[in-house]
């Protein structure tokens, strides 16, 4: 499928690092049908928009994070997530509660990679 027919979804509640990604996103060619910054969002923009993919942070807005809305939406909808987390460096307490718990879920493999700003 060409970059523009795909449809992304982001799920993130820091605004600036959303509209970052967004940017990144349609420079790249690709389409971004609506920013969530709960799981209550992100679940019904999935059923109003159809995403083909899903950029999860793991830390949202709300009662549930990234990784149980992740599971919902792999169980409901069948898509593909890909987790966002500001704790890449492995020595920071945040990190290490996110990698146990997404290796105790099973819901991803994981790969860090720094991003870098334009």
């Amino acid at each position: 499928m060409p970059a523009s027919q795909t449809k992304i979804l982001i799920v993130e509640d820091e605004a600036i690092v959303a509209c970052d990604l967004e940017r990144r996103l349609l420079k790249a060619g690709y389409t971004v049908p609506s920013i969530a910054a709960s799981g209550e969002q992100a679940l019904r923009s999935i059923e109003q928009t159809s995403p083909d993919l899903v950029l999860m942070d793991i830390h949202l807005q709300g009662p549930s994070d990234g990784i149980a809305v992740a599971s919902e939406v792999r169980n409901r909808f069948h898509l593909p997530v890909v987790f966002l987390t500001a704790y890449a460096d492995k020595g920071h307490a945040g990190a290490s509660q996110s990698n146990r718990t997404l290796q105790l879920s099973g819901e991803a493999d994981q790969s860090y990679q720094p991003v870098q700003h334009d």
